[in-house]
């Protein structure tokens, strides 16, 4: 039991480095963000909050999802549904069709919140327009929509957008994080979204930490005291 107490205590301060140390401090990517975007590396790679996906995303490919939007009214409604739910999923475990039906679109309407699955079904509608975001990266609108729009960038874009891997974000939240990517010269400020996406990657670490280890040992410790006393 002492064992397994030193061990929990371990991970709390695991836990808690994870949580609130993110990977580069804010104010260092904020300055390498301010670099002319012309310059920048298109290439740079970004993960899911759930870090452990195999989802990644380039600069490029954020930029071609962010591009194609300025609020979340041009995207939020939804009028495609499904309804072919396992009902019978234990808690923890819920069945991946449960965000795309009628059920839980009426309900993100009442919480006044978009979800993930609406960016998902809309974005490839919605034409890249932002003329001034193409060019701080040197190319045109029709380069960017003539690239392909990946599931894995939305989701990637997505997690930025909720600091979590929350599916559901409310309007205002959406749009204020969304225009604080953009600099005042238009461009994207690598930094302001970099540090969105540390906190949602924080955030997630964190709490599957304590879900799946910190939770188990501490309920190992506790029968193993019960078992002592007995």
């Amino acid at each position: 039991a002492n064992l397994a107490l030193r061990a929990t205590r371990s991970m709390l301060l695991l836990v808690a480095t994870t949580a609130f140390t993110p990977p580069q401090a804010p104010s260092v990517l904020r300055h390498r963000a301010r670099v002319s975007m012309s310059g920048a590396d298109l290439g740079q790679s970004f993960r899911r909050a759930e870090v452990w996906s195999s989802d990644t995303a380039t600069l490029t490919d954020v930029i071609n999802v962010v591009g194609r939007w300025e609020s979340s009214s041009e995207w939020r409604e939804r009028t495609e549904f499904r309804e072919d739910v396992d009902e019978g999923k234990l808690l923890f475990f819920e069945d991946p069709v449960q965000p795309y039906t009628r059920k839980k679109y009426d309900m993100s309407v009442r919480l006044g919140s978009a979800s993930r699955v609406a960016l998902l079904q809309n974005i490839n509608a919605l034409p890249f327009t932002n003329e001034r975001l193409a060019a701080s990266v040197g190319k045109s609108t029709a380069e960017f929509n003539a690239a392909p729009v990946s599931e894995a960038a939305v989701n990637v874009v997505f997690d930025a957008l909720a600091e979590s891997k929350n599916g559901l974000v409310a309007y205002a939240v959406i749009d204020e994080r969304r225009a604080a990517w953009l600099g005042p010269d238009g461009g994207f400020d690598v930094g302001a979204y970099s540090g969105s996406l540390a906190k949602a990657q924080a955030l997630v670490v964190a709490s599957s930490l304590i879900l799946y280890v910190v939770t188990p040992l501490v309920a190992a410790a506790l029968i193993g005291k019960v078992l002592h006393l007995v």
